[in-house]
Order: structure tokens, then sequence, then C-alpha cells
């Protein structure tokens, strides 16, 4: 077949599954906003094609309307806003995800929410919800609390603007951005130092990631006052999705095969491109797998990525400083919930570690969807790390010897394994913990749960397992390395340079301001 004959029938291929992905969405139904989970349309006979969003659904409630957001008075207009282009850091993220086999590749997200010309004022309207006060500019229009955390609060909110945009030339963008956005309120965070670099991280990360199963950094409001100065609380505003994956393994309704292997392959792509541009999740939880009704999936909470250009460069591990996230108080908060994660290098304190210590949470992840509960609740890092050995079997002296610490390996050696595990592998172990599950997907975990990091896939090679054959065919992403902004990781930043630093972020969704700063 000639060059452009190959070309033309990709072409056509493709349109033709961008065609059949939209008769499907039209005919089947979505769910009725009184249901509440899962619905198990995905087939898994052995003559049912590779499923594709509309064949597997997700049925969920709609955002409850939790301390319904009451607006107080706007405040006076102080400044004219314009749309930031790509290049100085506006949202023109991935719109994903792609379907299986010969669907298209992923299409480029519509630019962030933005306002109309300079001719539209910055105004801010004040809503109290869920306790706070609420000041966000009046294109968006606060509906309800959909998540609360130890940083703050996250509400449902409708874009009045959306759809209204400008392109980096200036003129009128083709795709309309969402109507649906999620505002996050972080509360105070320049109050501490670690709060502020996590912030700052946090951007950066949203910003520059442009990956279809990546949350993208839609806006970041400027403080009312359009200066750095005395500025307390923070708003974020990102894509708004229906659930996530914990809501949904605790749903009562199991997952099937199609689910599983359509979400695990979003997530794999979403590693593959994190770890390609050496950023490491470190915090990956079913919390942090946004999902939206056609299973689509996007990996969120960026707040303990690290950046480590070496991995770009070869595999072997770095030596990188934890920094783990404190409460107002001073005290350790989330490390008790995502401790159940973690993989053995980080429980024992190893300082080198790579991009695998990601591979084992979504082992966890994985059993957790299986198993509808945590493989591994751990109440601290020693328990953690005896209900692993009781679990997966006891080391062998060359995976011991990848810790450094050398109380962490005697304590190790100490520990007895069930007798049922005796004399048995790590995959026949799982399936005794698991007996309905698929082999192939038994085969993935034991690789996945491997102790030694050396012996876990990448998350390209995991991409390649037989379980997830279905989409072996996919198209690939053809996504650039995204560059990565982290200098100030080695700078040793002030609080007040950390202030200053998320300040010059906003001005990249919102350059008019650099002309009214005082």
């Amino acid at each position: 077949m000639k060059e452009e004959d190959a070309h033309c029938t990709s072409s056509w291929t493709r349109m033709l599954w961008a065609f059949i992905k939209r008769m499907l969405h039209f005919t089947v139904p979505p769910p009725p906003p009184t249901s509440k989970w899962l619905d198990g349309t995905g087939s898994n006979g052995n003559n049912a094609p590779p499923p594709t969003p509309a064949h597997v659904i997700l049925k969920v409630h709609e955002h409850d309307e939790q301390s319904a957001a009451a607006p107080a008075d706007e405040t006076p207009p102080a400044a004219l806003r314009t749309a930031p282009s790509c290049e100085e850091g506006g949202a023109g993220a991935q719109d994903g995800p792609s379907p299986p086999r010969s669907a298209a590749p992923p299409q480029t997200q519509p630019s962030a929410p933005r306002a109309l010309a300079a001719a539209q004022p910055y105004v801010t309207r004040q809503y109290v919800i869920g306790g706070l006060t609420f000041e966000v500019d009046t294109r968006y229009a606060i509906k309800a609390v959909i998540g609360k955390g130890a940083y703050g609060l996250v509400c449902a909110a409708d874009d009045t603007l959306a759809g209204v945009g400008h392109d980096e030339n200036g003129g009128a963008e083709a795709q309309a951005a969402p109507s649906k956005v999620a505002v996050k309120k972080i509360l105070d965070p320049f109050h501490d130092h670690t709060d502020s670099k996590r912030l700052l991280r946090e951007v950066r990360l949203l910003r520059c990631l442009r990956h279809p199963n990546v949350l993208h950094l839609l806006d970041l409001m400027p403080p009312p006052t359009l200066s750095p100065d005395n500025w307390r609380d923070v708003y974020l505003v990102t894509r708004l999705f229906d659930t996530n994956l914990h809501r949904v393994i605790y749903s009562g309704q199991p997952l099937t095969d199609p689910h599983v292997q359509y979400i695990l392959w979003q997530l794999f792509r979403a590693l593959r491109y994190l770890h390609a541009g050496g950023v490491i999740h470190r915090d990956m939880k079913p919390t942090n797998l946004l999902l939206n009704r056609d299973c689509e999936l996007a990996l969120a909470d960026f707040g303990l990525a690290r950046y480590m250009p070496q991995l770009t460069e070869r595999r072997s591990s770095m030596a990188i400083n934890d920094e783990q996230p404190r409460g107002k108080s001073g005290q350790l908060t989330k490390y008790v919930v995502t401790r159940w994660y973690r993989a053995p290098e980080l429980l024992v304190q190893n300082r080198k570690y790579d991009a695998k210590v990601d591979m084992w949470s979504v082992g966890c992840i994985l059993a957790e969807v299986i198993g509808a509960k945590a493989i591994f609740p751990g109440k601290d890092s020693l328990h953690q790390l005896k209900i692993i050995v009781e679990t997966m079997g006891t080391p062998a002296p060359s995976e011991l010897a990848v810790i450094e610490n050398e109380q962490a390996v005697n304590y190790i050696k100490s520990l007895k394994q069930k007798e049922s595990s005796l004399n048995k592998t790590a995959r026949q172990r799982l399936m005794s913990l698991y007996p309905k599950a698929e082999p192939a997907l038994l085969d993935l975990l034991s690789q996945l749960l491997q102790f030694d990091p050396a012996k876990r896939p990448t998350a390209a090679e995991a991409l390649a397992h037989p379980y997830l054959a279905a989409y072996r065919d996919a198209p690939e992403e053809d996504l650039p390395t995204p560059e990565i902004e982290m200098d100030f990781e080695t700078a040793s930043p002030t609080k007040e340079e950390l202030r200053q630093l998320v300040f010059e972020e906003v001005l990249r969704y919102h350059p008019e301001l650099q002309n009214t700063r005082v």
C-alpha cells in the first residue's frame, strides 16, 4: 500500500471511530439523576468489542446541594481581564480519553475559562457555603460543596462565560470551554512555608502538564486586592468531574473487567506521561483518581509530587528529601490516609527512590478495586510493613538489600508471614485473596506489588500487559514531553518569595494585572 493511501486509510478510520463514538453517546441514554453509582453495562463476552466510553458507563449522583451557596454583594470593578495564551500559561489542556483500538488520538481541550475581551471588568462575588466565605470572579456561580479537606473546600460551579475566550492571536476560540467547573479554596496557605511550597508546586504542575488523563488548571484567581500583599486564601479552577474512584469502589456494586481495563489503561497512560517528564506523583490513591460517567479518568492532586529531571535520562533511583503535609497545628495530616498506598521503600524512609513508588500505589489501588477494601490498611508504618509481609511473603535477601535502614531490615526479618501463605508465590497468594479475579489481572497485580522496585513494571511496560490487550492497537498520544518549571525546589525561597511566585502564576492567567499592581 502506498504511503499516501495508508495515511488516507488511517484518517478515514479515525473519522469512522469518532462518528461511532458520537452515535453511541446518542444511543446510550444517560443515567437518571436518582441512579447512584455503577451501571454494569460493560460487556465481557467473547464476541464483545473492546470497551469504549459508551460501553463503560458510571452512574453517579448529581452533586449534592450541600450548604446551598448564598451570594452576597458584589465588590466594585477593579481591573480588566484578558485571555492568556497557552505559551503564557493558559490552560489549553488535552481532552480525553481516546477510544480504544482505531479511535482517534486525543484532541486538544479548549483553553481555560476566560473573560470576554479587555472591556470586561474583573468583579467578584461572595458566597457563604460550607461555613466558609467564597469570594470569586462573578463568572463562576458557586452551586454546592463537593469536597472538604485539611486545606480547604471544593465547590461545584457554573462558568457563565463558558465558550467565550480568545486564542493566542486574539481570535475567538472554536471550541467551548467546560461550563461545569470545580473551584477549590485553599485556606491561608502562605502562613506556613511547607504549605506555600506545596501550593506553588501544584499550581506549576497543573499548568504545565497537558495530558487527557491529567487534571489541568483552568484559572487561578487573583487576590481581592489585586496584589500579593496580605494575600490569604487562594482559589483554583479546574474541570468538574462526576465522582472519584474511592466513591465508586465503595458504592456496593462491583466494577466489571471492562471498567477496570479502561481505568487502568488511562491511568498508566497518565503515569507514562508524568514519568517521561520526570514527575513522580507520590500521592496515588483512589480519591485522587477523578471519574466521569463515561469512565473518563483524570489524575489529580500534585501537592506532594516531585520533579526529578534525572528520570528522563536514566531509570536509577534518586535522592530526595521527603516533605510531609502538615495541618494548621503543625501536625502530620494526610500521611495517615496515604500510608496505605505507600511503597515499602518509602515506609522504611529510603532517601533514594524513583517513579516505581507510583507503580506500587497503582497495585494497592487495583487490589482495592478487586476486593472493595484496602489490601494493606496499616495503622502506622511498622504495622504497614507487617501487613505487607504477612500478605505477600518475606522478601528475599536480594530484595532486602535495597533498604538503606538496617533497623528496618532487622524488623522485616523478624516478621512472620501467614501460614496459609507459606511456600506460595505472590501470584498464588493473590489468587487466594481474590479467587474470582481474572488470571491476567492477578498477574499484573503481582508484578505491581513487587517488594523490589526494580522488579515492578514501568507504566509503559504495564500498558503492554496482556490484561490490557484490548487497547494494544489504540493510537499513540504523540504528546510532547512536558516542560516543567520547578527551579524553586532547590532555590530555598522564603514564604514571602513563595507568595510572590504564586502571584506570578496568577499573572499568567490575568496578564492585565501587570499594569494594576501597587
